[in-house]
């Protein structure tokens, strides 16, 4: 990722390199955040359910589903093939009439979320979002220099997920999911 953002700038040598390892960390932080990772990479995560209906066969998990480790229904582990995973995200029971359990924390899934292979357009995100942070780090707040003239966008301003350019928007929130309190 280094190279590339190395390559965008047209950055020939070594001499910024430790800010641009930096600028491709902090990119990568804030799109795994965005998508309530700890990281890009797989990672297992453990996560408490409620049931609200009676007749629910389906739980749509925080993250996009890698693998599942376990899943467990008021303590009683659901075996492997009694359950199937449907469009990255959703848990699904298998039987026609096999429902979760109605209750308040009643199902417990453990999974691994994450990519073992960053996708490529998530690989052009960490670029172009690290290419912004770069530019956006110098001390210029705005420049003219003849009839062109431009005032610099901070980072936090108004616009799409905290200045984010809207292009890496875009790309990240086809993996974004929807949750409660946040405002994507």
């Amino acid at each position: 990722r280094a190279d590339n953002v190395k390559s965008f700038l047209g950055i020939t040598d070594t001499s910024m390199d430790v800010i641009i390892a930096a600028a491709v960390a902090s990119a990568e932080a804030e799109i795994a955040e965005a998508l309530d990772l700890d990281s890009l990479s797989v990672t297992e995560y453990t996560e408490i359910y409620d049931v609200e209906d009676t007749l629910q066969d389906a739980l749509r998990l925080r993250r996009w589903i890698s693998s599942i480790t376990s899943v467990t229904d008021e303590g009683t582990l659901i075996d492997a093939d009694k359950y199937y995973t449907k469009a990255e995200r959703w848990l699904c029971l298998k039987n026609r009439n096999a429902y979760f359990t109605r209750g308040s924390q009643t199902v417990t899934v453990v999974y691994d979320a994450g990519f073992a292979s960053v996708p490529g357009d998530i690989e052009q995100a960490v670029v172009l979002l690290a290419v912004d942070i770069m530019q956006k780090s110098d001390d210029k707040q705005s420049e003219t220099i003849g009839a062109y003239s431009y005032k610099k966008f901070e980072r936090g301003d108004q616009g799409e997920f905290g200045g984010w350019p809207p292009l890496v928007y875009r790309i990240v929130s086809r993996y974004m999911s929807v949750i409660p309190g946040r405002n994507y």
